[in-house]
């Protein structure tokens, strides 16, 4: 029971994130130009020029034993790029991990446009 109070903390959590983003940043014609998985963490680069990351949480992926088993747990990985930036958004809320994991990397990428942040400089 503790465990599902935990995740449904943190999906309020989330939702509030994102409420909040898409009050203060143009969302519609924001594009994912870059989505890269790593070992230890995952990042996207935005058409705005910001980047996000997130820890990749390898031990929640049965499929990650090696690289070929490994590319079954993210279906369609090869049409990352270009995608809207609120379908990555949408993905935070998957059953897919890793999906949730570039969801949450767009949504720490968007935090910096929220904030009036140059993407390059993160000033």
């Amino acid at each position: 029971m503790k465990d599902l109070q935990k995740i449904e903390g943190s999906n309020i959590f989330l939702k509030e994130c994102i409420r909040e983003i898409e009050n203060a940043v143009d969302l519609e014609s924001i594009t994912v130009e870059r989505a890269v998985f790593g070992l230890f963490f995952s990042g996207v680069k935005l058409s705005t020029g910001h980047g996000g990351l997130c820890f990749t949480p390898v031990k929640e992926i049965p499929e990650a034993v090696c690289c070929p088993s490994s590319a079954k747990a993210m279906p369609f990985s090869g049409k990352l790029k270009g995608r809207a930036v609120k379908a990555y958004l949408e993905d935070i809320f998957s059953e897919n991990i890793l999906r949730r994991t570039l969801g949450i990397a767009a949504l720490n990428a968007l935090k910096y446009i929220s904030l009036g942040k140059d993407g390059a400089s993160g000033v």
